[in-house]
């Protein structure tokens, strides 16, 4: 059923007879209902909804992150969400079965670092940073602390019944900055994470950090490691 947003000349959302309206943002778009048609289930058409499938699931772990989500947001064009801003940048950088090289957490380039040391463990991840003194000019001013964003990626099922790939985030929670000496970060990982991590026999975590300002909000991000 069609529904009027204004009452004089207003906006219309929802179907009316073979058309629906579609309110973005201040536009307002009249289509007509496709016709069903039969679906493509040639191998290419199935890659590409798998593949799609993946950049879908992705966006959504990212996106849980409040930090992450406003970065991509506030990196977007007009009109266009972070969730589908996500998948419109990565999208030429995931396959049916996961990720490939330059798949990334946030968009354009960040700031670079080097890892000393990386670890996953049976109950938790790990990472530890070489001093960041030369990495980038960072204003410590206004960057007080940083914090670690770790996506991991589950692929290669050992049950079909499982989905070919999965995707679950987690948080490392702020440290002061500290750009001379080295940093390091974990996370914890829940049975519940165990559980589905011991149901594939591939993973693959992508990492990224955002420094953040005295009221916790992102100033600067690096560049994606993938491990």
């Amino acid at each position: 059923m069609a529904e009027l947003k204004e009452k004089f000349f207003g906006k219309i959302s929802g179907a009316f007879g073979d058309f629906i309206g579609i309110v973005r943002g201040d536009d307002n778009y009249i289509v007509k209902k496709k016709a069903n048609r039969k679906i493509d289930n040639s191998p290419q058409a199935v890659d590409r909804r798998n593949k799609f499938g993946v950049a879908i699931q992705a966006s959504k772990s990212v996106n849980s992150i409040t930090n992450l989500k406003l970065i991509w947001k506030l990196k977007a064009p007009s009109k266009l969400s972070a969730f589908n801003n996500f998948i419109k940048y990565n999208y030429h950088y995931v396959e049916s079965n996961g990720t490939t090289t330059d798949f990334s957490l946030l968009p354009g380039l960040g700031f670079a670092f080097s890892v000393d040391d990386f670890a996953v463990t049976e109950d938790s991840i790990g990472l530890t940073l070489l001093p960041l003194i030369n990495s980038y000019s960072f204003n410590t001013e206004i960057e007080k602390n940083i914090e670690a964003y770790f996506l991991v990626e589950l692929y290669s099922p050992v049950s079909e019944s499982s989905k070919k790939v999965l995707f679950f985030i987690k948080s490392s929670g702020k440290q002061l900055l500290d750009l001379e000496n080295s940093l390091s970060f974990s996370v914890a990982l829940k049975e519940t994470d165990t559980k589905l991590i011991s149901q594939y026999s591939g993973i693959k975590v992508h990492v990224v950090f955002c420094t953040l300002d005295v009221e916790d909000k992102p100033i600067n991000y690096s560049v994606t490691y993938s491990n």
